[in-house]
């Protein structure tokens, strides 16, 4: 109740623009795709250069800060009585531990939003605006200007996944400086070994706070997806491949059970598919990709109706894929991505997507 009346009241239109969890017409698929176009402006032009810097915060739902939360929902323009009746749901709050038939004397929790409560997502995306908004601030007094990236957009978040966007090595450590100064005001920190630096035509000396050099790599993993440097999707392909076959093998019992009629066992199979095709729809596929993926969803209706490869059986794919029900995986891909440039052309004019 209290979520949709914080929604009715326009509190979503607020949100910090790049948050895309828990968001209303917003998911993982929207902060992918605003990452790997990122990456394309990069190698738009002859010269372009780029960085993403990954942050990972330390266990951030369950280290926030009560009181800070409740200056945050303030400072957001939420109204007094609204953030009190917050403040009663976390006042006194206690917890036990319970394993087999033991269960401990009950401790008393003073920090960390609820889990499994709907508003509290919705709750840590407006600290989250006031974290970023606090840091630019801060940042625009160190640097004498404002923070404006020439590659779209300064940083994606998805709830607490933080990823920060520059060209300079310099003012990406200036601001994620700012950014951890300003998350300790609501009890959250870094976790320093586990920080991130995708450079693209360029090097970055980036140090957490540590003072240890954050590595820089040619690819790291982003909301399930993985973000390659030069731009292309060979690795992400074979990746999802790989982890689509594991769960193809897990389920061969499946595929050989007679009494399992063929569409029920297709009905399976595209539960694999789902784990293949997550977040492909924003990737930019190039004729060698989707070659892959359909020699790879081929094979697998090929077991499932048990049928060897054409070269020993003379079947066609085209045979394979019309007996089963199914089409080519790239027009499979090719509709989700229609429908997905479809969502976007529909947001508004000034919509960064």
């Amino acid at each position: 109740m209290l979520l949709a009346r914080i929604k009715q009241a326009g509190a979503e239109e607020r949100i910090w623009q790049t948050q895309f969890g828990f968001r209303s017409k917003c998911g993982t698929r929207e902060a992918l795709f605003l990452a790997r176009q990122v990456i394309e402006h990069v190698y738009e032009k002859r010269d372009g250069k780029g960085i993403l810097l990954a942050l990972d915060w330390a266990k951030c739902f369950d280290t926030i800060s009560m009181p800070g939360l409740l200056i945050a929902l303030r400072r957001f323009g939420l109204p007094q009585h609204f953030v009190d009746v917050v403040a009663d749901i976390y006042r006194d709050r206690v917890f036990v531990v319970r394993e087999g038939r033991h269960e401990s004397a009950q401790h008393k929790q003073s920090s960390g939003i609820l889990q499994g409560c709907p508003l509290s997502p919705f709750l840590f995306s407006i600290l989250m605006t006031l974290l970023i908004r606090d840091a630019k601030a801060k940042l625009e007094t160190r640097i004498g200007q404002p923070y404006v990236c020439a590659l779209g957009a300064e940083e994606i978040l998805y709830a607490d996944d933080t990823l920060l966007i520059g060209t300079s090595g310099e003012v990406l450590q200036e601001y994620m400086h700012c950014i951890s100064e300003c998350g300790k005001v609501y009890g959250m920190s870094f976790n320093n070994s586990k920080l991130e630096c995708l450079t693209m035509n360029t090097t970055a000396d980036i140090s957490n706070e540590l003072q240890k050099q954050i590595p820089n790599k040619s690819s790291f993993k982003y909301l399930g997806a993985l973000l390659s440097a030069d731009g292309y999707y060979e690795s992400e392909i074979a990746r999802r491949i790989g982890l689509a076959k594991d769960e193809f093998s897990s389920l061969r019992r499946c595929w050989q059970h007679s009494p399992v009629s063929i569409k029920r066992k297709y009905q399976i199979y595209t539960t694999v598919l789902s784990k293949l095709m997550y977040g492909l729809e924003t990737a930019t596929l190039r004729a060698s990709n989707t070659a892959k993926l359909n020699g790879f969803h081929a094979a697998c209706c090929r077991r499932i109706l048990r049928i060897s490869p054409s070269y020993i059986s003379r079947v066609s794919n085209k045979y394979i894929l019309g007996a089963i029900g199914s089409v080519e995986l790239s027009l499979i891909i090719r509709s989700r991505q229609l429908k997905f440039f479809g969502k976007l052309a529909r947001r508004d004019g000034d919509d960064l997507l």
